[in-house]
């Protein structure tokens, strides 16, 4: 019988559970997640990100050196020089120059700023931190005295682009593009381009001779200067920075993080896997904040939900939230495809084309074109939308709860879709489809909220042709046989679980 499941609802079915098996990043070595780590260590090393950035909770990711004010938070001497390396974005932070001191930097200046950094931060502690940061301001000494030897005004005119990007955040505003090159704001491209030729191409150029690194740098953020510059004169609406959705943006490659330099990248490990003839396969990605999620639970809703991807992946969503505590943020979810691999995608590719269908349970079966006519029951739940006023729709039974969200609706269809199958599987296979058709209207009284429970026994739509509600609902309602249960679906009317009758 099934089990009842953390919430009191019908968990698992009666078929054998799926195998699960973890892919790249996922399996008990973890190797390929290591080699994703060990990459992405690496181009942030070379870009010259935050050492003391590791991507757990907590790290910030900064395309700007740590600000005066930031530093002088930190009372210890030696943990302040520490930060200050770690936080540096170029050569001339790492050595602690400010802007004045780093236009007017000599081969001795460099040399004293090694010096005072080796002096206040003592003996090495065997912290990777510590060889980290005296390794980059090393670096920064080596690269920074060979320019001043060869070119000591490109030298200056480096630092003091540095030095604006720090001050203006690590995205430019027009305004001081503009001054850099000695523009109106808004010339042009082809105005801002003829000054970089003009005031910086012979100079820049001749800095890639001592450091090429330092070189790549400033023209990255040339770049940057000519696109402010040059584009059209607007004022331009910008987020506050606490806001949550610019650290969502910023975590997936905002600007400020990708140009001039490349703190954040895309590195990629695969893996190829052998998918087995005549078998059906769901693949399933999962973010971090899943990780608690054990393979039982991942199996269990898999067998369940078997060809309704949304439904499992809620199943499995619900059971992580569960182990959460309040105070953590990270955000659970989950992706999932079901596929389905047939000897006829090789030997009769137009049998295979044809589409197939999903029972109750999951089980595929092939159709024929969908039907043009279909007899149909629905359980709406409307809810309040993200922004602006409800959709008007004359055929709802009532309104959506003033706090239901559409999140709030799928979890409730999801209980509703799990006490179905429960019915579904509780009895002899032969009267499954009876079963499910009066509990599904029986749910659908209770619970759904277009007028359609109330009509008759079924509280069905009765018979519907395509065309009549959208282009969402047809794509899954004439892809049900008939007794076919469909997973969780949106519409612009709210979320619905769909039923064919006939």
């Amino acid at each position: 019988p099934p089990k009842p499941s953390g919430d009191g609802l019908a968990a698992p079915s009666p078929k054998d559970p799926w195998k699960i098996r973890l892919l790249v990043g996922g399996g008990p070595s973890g190797q390929a997640l290591a080699d994703v780590v060990k990459l992405e260590r690496l181009r942030r090393l070379k870009e010259y990100a935050p050492l003391d950035f590791e991507g757990k909770p907590g790290d910030v990711l900064s395309g700007c050196s740590a600000t005066a004010e930031e530093l002088s938070a930190i009372s210890d001497p030696r943990e302040r020089a520490l930060r200050r390396v770690a936080k540096a974005a170029h050569h001339f932070a790492a050595l602690g120059f400010s802007a004045t001191e780093a236009v007017t930097a000599t081969v001795a200046t460099v040399q004293k700023a090694v010096e005072d950094f080796e002096r206040t931060v003592g003996k090495p502690d065997g912290t990777s931190l510590y060889t980290t940061a005296l390794g980059r301001v090393k670096a920064a000494a080596k690269a920074v005295e060979a320019m001043i030897s060869l070119d000591s005004f490109g030298t200056n005119q480096l630092a003091e682009l540095c030095y604006v990007m720090d001050d203006e955040g690590g995205i430019l505003s027009q305004k001081r593009a503009a001054s850099i090159l000695g523009v109106e704001p808004g010339c042009g491209e082809a105005t801002a381009h003829a000054q970089v030729e003009t005031r910086y191409r012979a100079v820049l150029s001749n800095l890639a001779g001592a450091s090429p690194e330092g070189a790549a740098s400033a023209w990255s953020i040339m770049g940057e200067v000519v696109d402010a510059a040059a584009r059209p004169v607007a004022q331009l609406w910008a987020p506050p920075v606490e806001n949550r959705a610019v650290a969502a943006a910023r975590a997936m490659g905002l600007r400020d993080l990708k140009r001039p330099r490349k703190l954040v990248g895309l590195e990629i490990v695969s893996e190829v896997v052998h998918l087995e003839d005549n078998s059906t396969f769901c693949v399933m990605l999962l973010t971090e904040g899943m990780r608690d999620v054990t393979e039982a639970q991942i199996a269990d809703a898999i067998t369940l939900h078997e060809g309704k991807p949304k439904a499992a992946c809620l199943r499995i969503a619900h059971e992580a939230a569960k182990k959460k505590e309040a105070a953590e943020v990270k955000a659970v979810g989950a992706v999932a495809a079901y596929i389905d691999i047939s000897d006829d995608y090789i030997t009769e590719p137009d049998k295979a084309a044809t589409k197939k269908l999903k029972t109750a349970d999951g089980r595929s079966m092939p159709s024929a074109k969908p039907p043009s006519r279909i007899r149909i029951a629905h359980i709406l739940l409307k809810c309040q939308p993200a922004s602006g006023p409800a959709p008007s729709d004359p055929q709802a039974r009532r309104q959506a709860p003033s706090d239901r969200t559409q999140a709030d609706g799928e979890a409730q269809l999801l209980k509703l879709v799990e006490v179905l199958l429960a019915e579904y599987h509780k009895g002899p296979e032969a009267g499954a489809s009876k079963r499910l058709s009066a509990k599904f209207a029986e749910l659908a009284r209770e619970h759904s909220d277009c007028k359609s429970a109330t009509n008759g026994s079924l509280s069905d739509l009765g018979w519907i042709n395509q065309g009549q509600h959208g282009k969402d609902f047809d794509a899954v309602a004439f892809e049900l046989p008939v007794g076919g249960l469909s997973d969780i679906i949106v519409t612009q009317r709210g979320v619905h679980l769909l039923h064919r009758l006939a």
